[in-house]
C-alpha cells in the first residue's frame, strides 16, 4: 500500500501563495498611492494567484486518490474528476451513510480543472473550456486572454482556497479520511514570499 499523501503540502501551499497574492496586492494599492505604478507587486499578485491555482488542483487530485487508496477501493472513473464523482463508492464500501458530491463542489473542480489546463497549456483549446466553464464573454478577437488573465487577482485565490478546503471537509466528512486543511502556516512559508522570482 501507499505510504504518501502529498495533498497536505500542496494544500499548505497553496495557501501560503493565497496569502502571498492578497499581500501583493495591498502592496499595489499601496504604491499607487505613493504615485508609483504597482506594476511589479501587481505581477507579483498574478503570479502567487497562478501557483495557487495550480497547487490546489494538485491537492485535489492527490487527496481523492489518496482516499481510494486509503479504503482500498478501486476507482470506477480514470480521471480525478470522475473519482471525486465517485467517492460515494468509498463510503459505502466504509459502511458509512454517503451522499452524492454536491453540486457546489462538483461545480468548483470544474472551474479549477478548466483554470488549470489554461494555465498549464495556455492553448485555444483549454483557453475555450475556460471560457465556456466560467461564462465569461469577450467581444474581442477569439483567443484574447485579456479578460481571462484580469480575473487572476488576490479574490479569485482566496475563494479557491475555501472552495478547496469546502470540498475536503466534506470528502473527510464522507469516507473519515483526514483531509488536507492547511490550518497551520510556518513562518518560513509565509515569508518565501510565493509568487516571487
Amino acid at each position: 500500500m501507499h505510504r504518501y499523501n502529498g495533498s497536505e503540502v500542496m494544500f499548505r501551499r497553496a495557501s501560503a501563495c493565497s496569502l502571498a497574492a492578497h499581500q501583493q496586492a495591498e502592496r499595489a494599492t499601496a504604491e499607487r498611492g505613493n504615485g508609483l505604478s504597482g506594476m511589479e507587486p501587481a505581477q507579483r499578485e498574478k503570479d502567487a494567484v497562478i501557483e495557487t491555482i495550480i497547487l490546489a488542483q494538485a491537492a485535489a487530485e492527490s487527496y481523492v486518490n489518496w482516499i481510494f487508496i486509503q479504503a482500498n477501493v478501486q476507482p470506477v472513473s480514470s480521471s480525478w474528476l470522475g473519482r471525486w464523482g465517485g467517492l460515494h463508492r468509498v463510503g459505502e464500501a466504509l459502511g458509512r451513510t454517503v451522499q452524492y458530491l454536491p453540486s457546489e463542489h462538483n461545480r468548483f473542480f470544474r472551474d479549477l480543472k478548466a483554470w488549470r489546463n489554461y494555465l498549464v497549456h495556455g492553448d485555444e483549446k483549454a483557453y475555450n473550456a475556460l471560457r465556456s466553464e466560467l461564462t465569461m464573454s469577450v467581444n474581442d478577437e477569439p483567443g484574447d486572454a485579456r479578460e481571462v488573465i484580469d480575473r487572476l487577482d488576490s479574490g479569485l485565490a482566496s475563494g479557491i482556497v475555501q472552495r478547496a478546503r469546502a470540498a475536503f471537509t466534506w470528502a473527510a466528512g464522507q469516507t473519515g479520511i483526514n483531509a488536507p486543511s492547511a490550518s497551520w502556516l510556518s513562518p518560513t512559508e509565509l515569508s518565501s514570499e510565493p509568487g516571487s522570482p
